[in-house]
């Protein structure tokens, strides 16, 4: 993030090229991959609530960092989607 292209295998300079063009560095930016916003995605209610979700009070929720991104599943603010590949779909 920082601009070190020593510090990033081909591979991962291959990936966060594509983080950029596909636009999830708009939100997920900076050393912790986040801009601490909230925002709006439309991501379907959890399960299991008596009430909904509002988050900020018009369902917006802050970005998340993605730093170990890999060890924190669920994702989602209510947990909706289990895997990295259920994230990219969405």
């Amino acid at each position: 993030m920082r601009g070190d292209i020593n510090a990033m295998s081909q591979q991962q300079l291959n990936g966060i090229e594509v983080f950029a063009l596909t636009g999830c560095a708009e939100c997920h930016s900076g050393p912790v991959f986040s801009e601490f916003e909230t925002h709006v995605l439309g991501v379907a209610e959890a399960n299991g609530l008596i009430a909904p979700d509002t988050g900020a009070g018009n369902f917006g929720f802050r970005t998340p960092t993605l730093r170990q991104l890999a060890f924190t599943a669920p994702y989602f603010h209510g947990g909706q989607e289990n895997s990295l590949d259920e994230i990219i779909d969405f």
